[in-house]
């Protein structure tokens, strides 16, 4: 996910979104601050111990842990500021070399913080790119929404809260009911696992 707007956003003004694809984006670095970039960048899916780093989006985000499908390194402009990042699991070096899978780089800088989301801020415009979130139900997790919604309205030009922005948590029949498809599985047996995670985060 990444969007932007201009800094004096009205509170109607609407923001454009884009998907991060696992090919190079059409889009320069200097008008969103970085990009996947193929045999450089991977993703894996795993529970990373997330470094949060300080800025307005990350307002009243607590450290969190979600299992996702993260992609991570991202080629960054100077001035884009990660504001997530962490070491890459054991098991992607298990993994041959390939586009999307290890490479080099990460090899020889393994056990170091990678880039998993970051922010730009340049002319006039701000953007926030994020490739996690393949679970709908990580919508459960307080300090993920919040960072979610904290880096939307940023990106939209309006002040953080010190305490990010509140939002009422969701019940796992909401989330599930967004769900454009049958689940492949039992849909009870769905909605358990999915229980279970929204349980795990609780305060």
């Amino acid at each position: 996910m990444q969007a932007g707007s201009p800094n004096n956003a009205l509170p109607t003004q609407k923001f454009n979104a884009i998907c991060i694809a696992r090919t190079d984006l059409p889009i320069p670095d200097c008008a969103c601050g970085g990009h996947y970039e193929n045999n450089f960048s991977a993703l894996a899916w795993w529970a990373p111990d997330l470094k949060i780093a300080k800025h307005p989006v990350t307002n009243g985000v607590a450290p969190f842990k979600m299992s996702d499908e993260w992609y991570y390194n991202y080629m960054l402009s100077a001035g884009a500021v990660a504001v997530l990042s962490a070491a890459a699991p054991d098991s992607v070096y298990k993994k041959k070399d390939g586009p999307h899978s290890c490479n080099k780089y990460l090899r020889d800088h393994a056990g170091e913080p990678m880039s998993l989301a970051w922010v730009y801020e340049a002319a006039g415009r701000r953007n926030f790119a994020f490739g996690g979130w393949h679970n709908l139900v990580d919508y459960a997790n307080d300090d993920f929404r919040k960072l979610l919604v904290n880096m939307c309205a940023w990106a939209a030009g309006f002040d953080v809260p010190a305490s990010g922005f509140e939002t009422r948590r969701p019940s796992v029949e909401e989330i599930a009911s967004l769900i454009g498809r049958e689940p492949e599985e039992d849909k009870e047996a769905a909605l358990k696992k999915m229980r279970a995670a929204a349980d795990s985060w609780k305060k």
